[in-house]
């Protein structure tokens, strides 16, 4: 009996030593490697999530590249509506060129000072506070004969929710613009027709005043005018987008050519001669 429990002592002690052991190879060196796993696994996902979204936004740059050259016309055409320069001989040409499809003349062409347009204004919303509530459930328990409060409720909404988001228009200039021509009113409405509507040149017009003609002689300046045309004065307006490279004046470098002829003889030279 004493032996059979002294094996059963060293069995159990072995078992134990076993676990130990096997424990302590788990520790030093299995579970490091698994800990290594599961972070190159979390590594692994991480890059493949990131290659996903690289093939997304290479899928998107490759789509948007098939659009650059409409983008580049759309360019050129904002730029032929909205030079970086007043470029007024080219408008002057245009406005004369539309005045005399008409045959009107151009009695004058006048500009005003360049200002720069402010951004709109951004409609802003605003949470009701409990007075306010408490002054509309007041109202509606107690009719009283004034404005009907929900029409003004929708037209608030309405200008809030169609507000304008886009970013702010900035280097945005005009140029007032003062065309004085006489003629018969027909003439006169398809010239400003067509200064609305051509593609040259954006040009807007902000005001004109109208006054009838008595008859006079034609002279240099103007064809003969009959009793009942139209002498009008049109006010619009130009505009320019401002571009730092090309919308200010370039100073060269003042050159000095170098005199490639003989000497001159130097007047202030004393002359020698007897004392």
């Amino acid at each position: 009996m004493k032996n059979a429990s002294g094996t059963r002592i060293w069995m159990l002690g072995a078992f134990l030593i076993s676990i130990l052991a096997a424990a302590g190879v788990y520790a030093l060196l299995i579970s490091p490697e698994l800990d290594k796993a599961s972070t190159a696994r979390s590594e692994f996902e991480s890059a493949k999530e990131l290659n996903n979204l690289l093939d997304t936004q290479i899928l998107a740059a490759q789509a948007a590249a098939k659009n650059v050259d409409d983008w580049k016309a759309e360019i050129a055409a904002i730029e032929l509506d909205l030079p970086p320069t007043p470029e007024q001989s080219a408008l002057e040409r245009l406005l004369n060129d539309s005045l005399s499809k008409e045959g009107l003349p151009a009695l004058s062409i006048s500009y005003g000072s360049p200002s720069g347009l402010a951004s709109p204004a951004q409609p802003t919303s605003t949470e009701p506070t409990p007075a306010d509530a408490s002054t509309n459930a007041d109202a509606t328990a107690t009719p009283s004969p004034t404005e009907d409060p929900n029409a003004d409720a929708g037209a608030t909404g309405d200008t809030t929710a169609g507000g304008d988001s886009s970013a702010p228009v900035t280097d945005l200039f005009q140029t007032p613009v003062t065309i004085s021509t006489a003629g018969k009113p027909a003439s006169l409405m398809r010239f400003l027709l067509d200064m609305q509507t051509q593609n040259a040149r954006f040009f807007t017009v902000t005001n004109f005043s109208i006054s009838r003609s008595a008859a006079t002689d034609a002279t240099p300046a103007q064809p003969a005018l009959e009793a009942g045309d139209w002498v009008i004065s049109i006010t619009g307006s130009v505009y320019n987008l401002f571009d730092s490279e090309l919308s200010l004046p370039t100073k060269e470098p003042a050159t000095t050519t170098p005199y490639a002829g003989e000497g001159v003889p130097n007047p202030f030279v004393p002359i020698s001669g007897p004392a």
